[in-house]
């Protein structure tokens, strides 16, 4: 049996409130678009959802690595805190 690769993904507003639970097979992120690729949101129907790609349009104004833990920050002040996982 293969461990498989992922990622945990919250997602925060400027407040620091996490909005959403996601987790993916891959992310793309560069400075006008981040891309999630095999994303399920986290929440009351995971079940009934199927992988999908989620694109964020938002201006990446900078990153932060530490710890294994990945921080994205966009013009919004909204942040996403990435982690890897293995299922």
């Amino acid at each position: 049996m293969t461990m498989k690769k992922l990622l945990a993904i919250e997602a925060y507003n400027s407040d620091g409130v996490c909005l959403q639970k996601i987790i993916c097979g891959h992310m793309d992120a560069c400075k006008t678009m981040t891309l999630l690729s095999e994303a399920v949101i986290i929440g009351k129907s995971i079940q009934s959802e199927k992988p999908k790609e989620l694109l964020l349009t938002e201006k990446l104004i900078r990153k932060n690595i530490q710890d294994g833990l990945i921080t994205l920050y966009y013009e919004s002040g909204h942040y996403l805190e990435i982690q890897r996982i293995y299922a």
